[in-house]
């Protein structure tokens, strides 16, 4: 049985109060340390399977980011090398493997602001799409090191995301433009390079993030401005190496427009699309700066998938 502390972080993960894929990740992690806190269960099979169910409604509350997945089988992975003798070591070492989980995702999120920082040159314009705390902390470690980078920062339509973007980065001291998304084709060419985050990243190299990515790599790879993704392998989706096919989602129509004002007009809202792995110039990763096509020998290695 759930703990309300975990229904509402399900329901917030899924309403986009917490966004994000490392912000979701972590947020189902602090879930599975509450559901053992909280389980009213007396014997250790009965713990675990309160955690399998937990993990699995998390997990179903954002489907398409397998960093969230990725993140929920590590922590059993590790859980599983223990043998506790009674639910009170279980959650000690559950609480453990907790922490050690957060502090590797920082450690990541750490190595990809100095890789991604070394791409950028003195005085670049960054065009961001969407928020990702990965990109905010490539420019923030970029304007530490004195780059003095400047950013364009696209709405993201229609949950404005790009406006979070905006205010952070211009609150670190990064001069600051925000535009609407169908201003991308006049402002790429004043852009030295297109910095985004990931949602997955998948078999092919290809990447899944939010609805507009594939329109805004179509128009830098024409333009020639080089198109970076900033992304942990554990955005990676393992299972597309099976011919799991990455679904859209597909969310309420009300964010769009009140389908009250337009009643026979069909509202669609996907949240998602798939930019093809050509249009991207290198994955920024906790191991360095690769090709879509590195990115692959990468995962499998991460996974233990040779």
């Amino acid at each position: 049985m759930l703990s309300a502390n975990v229904e509402k972080i399900c329901r917030e993960i899924k309403s986009l109060k917490v966004q994000g894929a490392r912000n979701v990740a972590q947020a189902a992690i602090r879930a599975m340390a509450l559901q053992a806190e909280e389980s009213d269960a007396n014997t250790i099979p009965e713990l675990k399977s309160d955690m399998l169910v937990a993990a699995d409604a998390l997990a179903r509350a954002r489907p398409t980011e397998p960093m969230l997945r990725n993140s929920l089988r590590f922590l059993f992975v590790e859980m599983g090398k223990y043998k506790a003798k009674d639910l009170k070591e279980l959650k000690a070492i559950l609480r453990q493997e907790e922490k050690a989980l957060l502090n590797r995702l920082n450690s990541n999120s750490a190595k990809i602001a100095e890789f991604g920082a070394n791409e950028i040159p003195k005085n670049a314009v960054i065009l961001t799409h969407c928020h990702s705390s990965t990109v905010i902390g490539v420019l923030k470690r970029a304007f530490d090191l004195g780059k003095n980078p400047s950013a364009i920062c696209l709405e993201a339509r229609p949950k404005f995301q790009g406006r979070i973007t905006a205010k952070e980065l211009s609150g670190i001291g990064i001069p600051t433009t925000l535009v609407v998304d169908s201003a991308v084709g006049s402002v790429i060419r004043e852009a030295t390079m297109v910095l985004v985050g990931a949602d997955s990243v998948l078999s092919t190299g290809d990447l899944i993030n939010k609805i507009g990515t594939a329109t805004v790599a179509q128009i830098a790879y024409d333009a020639d401005v080089p198109f970076l993704c900033c992304a942990e392998l554990y955005k990676f989706d393992p299972l597309t190496l099976f011919g799991r096919i990455t679904e859209i989602e597909e969310r309420e129509p009300k964010e769009v427009a009140d389908p009250k004002e337009f009643p026979k007009v069909k509202i669609r809202n996907p949240a998602f699309d798939r930019t093809s792995a050509k249009h991207i110039s290198a994955y920024v990763t906790e191991k360095g700066v690769v090709s879509p096509q590195s990115l692959l020998v990468m995962a499998m290695e991460e996974f233990s998938l040779e």
